[in-house]
């Protein structure tokens, strides 16, 4: 197996879909680095308009530090960079040959890689089941839910076009999967990038420095007191957590549960949805009890 001198990894797929709980994994190994959501850069913000809220570093937010990786210094010198460069810069402070980009944005992909890298360019559709999806959807306030099942088709559908269209080779990676058998998916991970799988990567112990992401994915990092009170200063908008996250396990289940036909019912009805679900591995039982 040759092992990649550089290597970018792009996820791509919609919010909610587990890049930073993957990106942890990942991040774990000693060849690659997970540096989250690059596109919220401010200056890639104004300049691309890709996203609405900048980001620092999660964890250092949580724990309210600085981070040696994405400092203020450091993001302001990123903005003035290409993506390609900041990615070469990355690598060059961290030493570590794979960053894995977990922007999920299409129209990102679009301008931050190069044809002329293409063979050192690869993406990862990672892709939640849209049941799960617009749970998520629903338990952040997010709605209308019909708008949101259209999203998930159209994000998929893009994503597959888009790898066809640019030539680039990718790996279609569900969550569910990941979090039934780890181990399987990141050995399907590290031989898509070409790379030994390591034993490390189940535990994902290695701090993780990402810009955005999900907070409720630092757990195994942070308390959850610290957590709760973070999200209480900053409120949702900004600390982007699943509510659910903070209480206990019964009242989490018990309030996902709730509403659970009628979005079963929007999946199964929503046009060209289950045509795309099905091209990316699922069947119709999975959107069902």
């Amino acid at each position: 197996m040759k092992k990649s001198d550089k290597l970018t990894v792009y996820i791509v797929g919609t919010a909610y879909s587990g890049s930073t709980l993957i990106g942890s994994a990942l991040n774990s190994h000693s060849r690659m680095l997970y540096v989250g959501e690059i596109n919220r850069i401010p200056a890639y913000i104004k300049q691309y308009n890709h996203s609405k809220h900048p980001a620092s570093c999660t964890n250092c937010l949580i724990t309210d530090q600085q981070c040696k990786i994405f400092s203020e210094k450091n993001i302001q010198k990123i903005g003035n960079m290409s993506p390609i460069k900041t990615f070469d810069y990355i690598r060059k402070i961290t030493q570590k040959p794979i960053v894995i980009d977990g922007s999920k944005l299409i129209d990102w992909l679009r301008v931050s890689t190069s044809k002329d890298l293409s063979d050192q360019t690869k993406v990862i559709i990672l892709t939640k089941n849209p049941v799960s999806y617009l749970q998520s959807c629903k338990q952040r306030g997010i709605e209308p839910l019909w708008a949101e099942a259209n999203a998930w088709r159209d994000t998929y559908f893009d994503a597959m076009r888009t790898c066809s269209r640019l030539g680039l080779p990718c790996l279609v990676v569900r969550l569910e999967d990941f979090l039934r058998a780890p181990e399987r998916v990141l050995r399907q991970v590290c031989g898509f990038v070409g790379e030994g799988f390591e034993k490390r990567m189940l535990e994902a112990k290695m701090p993780l420095h990402a810009i955005g992401g999900n907070p409720g994915a630092y757990l195994g990092y942070v308390d959850k007191k610290i957590l709760v009170n973070r999200y209480e200063e900053m409120g949702q908008k900004e600390f982007d957590i699943n509510p659910m996250r903070l209480k206990t396990k019964l009242v989490s289940k018990l309030q996902s549960r709730k509403n659970l036909r009628a979005i079963q019912n929007l999946t199964l009805e929503t046009p060209g949805l289950i045509d795309i679900a099905t091209q990316l591995g699922y069947v119709y039982s999975d959107f069902l009890d």
